[in-house]
């Protein structure tokens, strides 16, 4: 039960982490200096959300309820937030 509760806990917050990543602004160099800053700034709070994600999932595996593959999760958006964080 604690597998299925921490699981859902972190599909969720990886959600929103996603959501805000790929949602918001575009990829691509903008027009607007302001624009810029803004998803930059976007960019580097998903990125810390993925390190606070990535310690709570740490507790999770570390007490055997979850896989090693769930740290993929936070991983992946982490690195695609440092791309956009270099993009913007």
């Amino acid at each position: 039960m604690a597998a299925v509760v921490c699981g859902a806990l972190l599909v969720a917050v990886n959600g929103v982490l996603g959501f805000v990543t790929f949602a918001v602004g575009p990829w691509r160099s903008a027009e607007d200096a302001e624009a810029l800053a803004v998803y930059r700034d976007l960019a580097l709070a998903v990125l810390f959300g993925c390190a606070l994600v990535a310690a709570l999932t740490w507790v999770f595996v570390k007490a055997r309820w979850l896989g090693l593959w769930w740290y993929a999760l936070p991983g992946l958006l982490a690195v695609l937030s440092l791309i956009r964080v270099g993009m913007a």
